[in-house]
Parts: C-alpha cells; structure tokens; sequence
C-alpha cells in the first residue's frame, strides 16, 4: 500500500511539474518587463501558453501613472 501511495505522489509532482515551470517563467518575464519599464508587477497570470503581465508604469513629465497589461509566449 505504501508504494501505491508513493507511485501516486511522483505522478502528482511529475504532472505539475509543467505547470509550476510555466509559472515560474511567468514571474521571471514579469520581473524583466517591470525592470525594462521602471514599473511595478500588478499581476502575471500563465494563460494559454503566454504569461500576461499587467505593469504599473510611473508617469513622466508630471504625467500620472499608467497601467498597461503587456502579453508575451512563454
């Protein structure tokens, strides 16, 4: 029973595995989007193959702040 038990657990962990990876690529591509416009990570969501970064970017020249949601695969 104890080995049934393990057997299971890796399948788990192995079929989420894609998953998390996908995720953690999310937040590395929104890390970088935020650095590239000196903006602030609102929300990063995985969706479909592509990771959907919505970015608080500061304004200039007295502007306000601006939110943009940018899409990028990956």
């Amino acid at each position: 029973m104890k080995t049934l038990v393990q057997i299971l657990f890796a399948f788990l962990v192995f079929a989420a595995a894609p998953a998390i990876a996908r995720a953690d690529n999310c937040s590395g591509i929104a890390q970088n989007l935020a650095a590239q416009y000196g903006a602030q990570v609102i929300k990063a969501v995985s969706k479909d193959g592509q990771c959907v970064v919505t970015l608080r970017i500061p304004g200039q020249g007295g502007q306000p702040p601006r939110v943009e949601t940018k899409t990028v695969s990956g």
